[in-house]
């Protein structure tokens, strides 16, 4: 799970995908700091108002007061991976970030952009470089006993799990929900399962799961 920022730097053009929206976005700001740049040289991009061109042509600027010119392409599954191609031979001052953000959509619209995603990271792996954010198990508890020890409490080893279990195994859906775990928890030293309970919103896949626990268990 540890984002090689020092490698990606090396690279021209740098891909953040994967699954983990909370480890993508970490990346990126791991990212923008390590390029040491301001934002006299630095322009932000949305993948579905641009085109592979503009981004190109922003990044292949002369830097200003960097040593680097940085373009950030946010939204990138909106925009079609053949814009990859405006992204071959930038000089070397230039770095194009391109961030595979969640896109809102019913499960067709996921299906498709699962294809888009894929067809980004095939696109980019020969002009660049392309880190896939993913969370193990054992790296999601790592993360949320860090996230709740940070802000000063303890996390019972069970409400961990049950606090994963109900986000469908997503560490970024498991943080964004830890955050209201945590200020319900109160003055208490320790988060525990009764406060994820109470207050975090489990995912869709947890409920069709449980629905099918019960009924095969017998609690129609």
């Amino acid at each position: 799970m540890p984002f090689a920022v020092a490698k990606a730097l090396s690279a021209r053009v740098v891909l953040l995908s994967g699954d983990e929206d909370a480890l993508r976005l970490r990346g990126l700001t791991q990212l923008l700091e390590a390029s040491e740049t301001d934002e006299f040289d630095r322009e932000t991009f949305d993948g579905g108002d641009s085109r592979g061109v503009d981004w190109a042509g922003s990044a292949g600027t002369a830097p200003f007061m960097s040593e680097r010119r940085v373009a950030v392409v946010r939204h990138l599954l909106r925009a079609d991976s053949d814009h990859a191609a405006a992204l071959k031979g930038l000089p070397e001052s230039a770095l194009v970030i391109l961030v595979a953000d969640d896109e809102q959509g019913d499960e067709s619209k996921q299906t498709r952009l699962k294809k888009v995603r894929s067809d980004w990271e095939k696109a980019i792996k020969p002009l660049g470089f392309v880190e896939t954010f993913q969370a193990s198990e054992g790296e999601a508890r790592t993360e949320l006993q860090a996230a709740v020890e940070a802000a000063g409490k303890r996390l019972d080893p069970k409400a961990r799990d049950s606090l994963l279990e109900m986000c469908g195994g997503s560490l970024s859906r498991a943080l964004g929900e830890l955050d209201k775990v945590i200020v319900y928890s109160g003055d208490r030293a320790t988060v525990q399962v009764a406060d994820v309970q109470a207050v975090a919103i489990p995912s869709r896949e947890w409920n069709v799961f449980k629905l099918v626990d019960s009924v095969l268990s017998g609690q129609v």
